[in-house]
Formats: C-alpha cells, sequence, structure tokens
C-alpha cells in the first residue's frame, strides 16, 4: 500500500527516479496515467495550484499521482501553505514531494504521521555491487568480480554515471552473456580509476605540479570536472572507510576484501591508508564537496575550480 505523502530526499537522482517510476506505477492505471498524473517544480510552483491539483477528482482512476520537485526552491510561505493542507491532500490523493536538501526533513517531521520519508544517499560497496547485478539482470548479463569493481572505481561517487557505464557495456558485449574486465578497460576506459589513485599520490606528496598535470592529462581526454571529482570523492570515501574497519580491529586483508579493492589497486590503497589520517580525509572531502556544489550550481568555471580545489588539496 502506498502511502498517500511522501517525501523522497537525497541526492542520488537516479535512485530517486527509479522510485518514483516504482510509485506511479503501484498509483496510477496505465490507460488513465496521462490524464491524473500532475508535475510541478518548487521554484515554479503556487501552493493553492497543487492543492487544487489534489482537490479534482480523478479521471477513471482511484487517485491523482502528483510530483512535486525541487521542493527546496519552493517559497517558505508557499511550503508553509502546503504544509497546512497535507493532511486534507492525503484523503484524495498521492503526493510525491522531491528534494536533494536534508532541511526538508526537519520541516516536514512534524507532519511524519502523514508524510512517508524516504532517503536515497550513496550507496555502500555491497549495495552497488547488488545494483549493478540488478541493472544487468534484465538484459541477461554477468559481470565477472574484477569487471564490477572496476565499473564501480571508474564510475567514482556517481550512481548516474555508474548506470551509463553499465549501458555501453551491454551494448558492447553484444552477444556474450558475461561482462569482463577487459571491456570495461575498453570501453570505460582504466583512465579515471588509475588517475584518482594517481591524483591522490600526488595529494599525499603535496605536489601540486604532478597533482595539476594529473588532472589536465584527464581533461585532455574528455573527462569532466565534476567526474573528476566524483571518482577523487569516491576513493577517499573508501580510505575513510578502511579506517573504520581498522578501528573495529579489521586487519588489512579483511579491509580489502570488505571494500572489494581490486587487486591491481591493492598496494597502493594500502599505502594511502597509512598515507592519510580520519582527520585529513574529512577535511579533503569537505573540499570536493565544496567544488561539486559551486560547479553544479555554476557558480566558478569549472575547470577553475577543479584546478584550486586540487592546489588546496595539496597544502
Amino acid at each position: 500500500m502506498v502511502k498517500p505523502v511522501i517525501l523522497l530526499y537525497g541526492k542520488e537522482e537516479y535512485l530517486k527516479e527509479k522510485a518514483l517510476g516504482d510509485l506511479a506505477s503501484k498509483v496510477l492505471d496505465e490507460n488513465t496515467r496521462v490524464f491524473n498524473y500532475a508535475h510541478f517544480y518548487g521554484d515554479e510552483a503556487r501552493a493553492r495550484d497543487i492543492i487544487d491539483c489534489a482537490a479534482t477528482a480523478p479521471l477513471g482512476g482511484s487517485r491523482r499521482f502528483i510530483v512535486v520537485r525541487r521542493l527546496e526552491r519552493m517559497r517558505s510561505e508557499e511550503r508553509d501553505i502546503l504544509k497546512d493542507a497535507i493532511s486534507a491532500i492525503a484523503k484524495c490523493a498521492c503526493l510525491v514531494l522531491e528534494t536533494s536538501s536534508e532541511k526538508m526533513l526537519e520541516e516536514f517531521e512534524p507532519l511524519k504521521r502523514f508524510v512517508e520519508i524516504i532517503g536515497f544517499d550513496r550507496p555502500s560497496e555491497a549495495q552497488r555491487s547488488r545494483l549493478i547485478a540488478s541493472l544487468l539482470a534484465p538484459q541477461k548479463k554477468s559481470i565477472t568480480p574484477d569487471a564490477a569493481r572496476l565499473v564501480s572505481e571508474c564510475a567514482g561517487d556517481s550512481i548516474d554515471h555508474l548506470v551509463i557505464d553499465l549501458e555501453k557495456l551491454v551494448t558492447y558485449s553484444g552477444t556474450r552473456m558475461t561482462i569482463t574486465a577487459e571491456d570495461v578497460e575498453t570501453i570505460i576506459g582504466r583512465d579515471i580509476a588509475y588517475s584518482a589513485f594517481d591524483l591522490t599520490d600526488a595529494i599525499g606528496y603535496k605536489d601540486g605540479a604532478q597533482a595539476l598535470r594529473v588532472v589536465k592529462e584527464l581533461v585532455s581526454r574528455g573527462r569532466r570536472s565534476y567526474e573528476i571529482i566524483g571518482a577523487l570523492s569516491w576513493h577517499l570515501k573508501r580510505l575513510l572507510w578502511a579506517h573504520d574497519l581498522l578501528k573495529q580491529g579489521k586487519n588489512h586483508q579483511q579491509v580489502i576484501a570488505a571494500l572489494r579493492v581490486s587487486g591491481r589497486f591493492r598496494d597502493k590503497f594500502l599505502s594511502h591508508i597509512r598515507q592519510f589520517k580520519r582527520k585529513e580525509l574529512r577535511e579533503k572531502l569537505t573540499m570536493l564537496l565544496s567544488a561539486d556544489i559551486d560547479i553544479k550550481t555554476s557558480r566558478i568555471d569549472e575547470g577553475v575550480s577543479l584546478e584550486m580545489t586540487v592546489l588546496k588539496l595539496c597544502l
């Protein structure tokens, strides 16, 4: 049974979109879907329009399905009007609110008896492995463990990139049922995964010139700034998780196994664990998050932002 009001929050757009599609399929009849599905955007919508839409009787269905995207961009006074009407909306429609801001959780916490909150955070290694398998299953494809690790490392911190890379691999593999590490290296390339380690080496040695050379080489191969930041962030996050596992009493071999680090990266990964302390990793991840936001909101030229961030990471 789908709750009448649902708040989808988190940074993982692909996972949110998949959940939204699943919800719509459960609520709407295919024959009347086009008539009962309504879309609003927070930076444009008026709360009264959403409320009126919910109150409109559905055509040939039990409920209307209303989606409000970018809830955090809706004017606060409009959100207040919408929140006041939540209990009434819940009686006659299915309302899905989408946001990337955790601040919205605080606002809607008092309404949790009406609102189901579903979060979409960065998935763990195990969750990424299951996601890869589930994405390949409809195509009747499997993937070798080495290939799965490599494609995950190449995608960095982005599930969207992971999905796109898997689609490329499915097409490339043709009639073959199994995707191999060689396929990943041929189609996606080893550059982003290998370069994340090379870039981390340069940062660890505080070698700004070498770090910039790695970045410029990646850019010359067509890599975007957000891809490079994503790959580096993913590597540093795994180093942070490695420290947590070591603190729990795990040995290096158990850490490598738990984080599914490819054999070709094992020695470098262990050297980076020794090289970077937990506090330092957190500080560098904060810098990368700030740069990612600047790039995605067009506050500064992405190339300039990336180079400035890399130099700061080397200090």
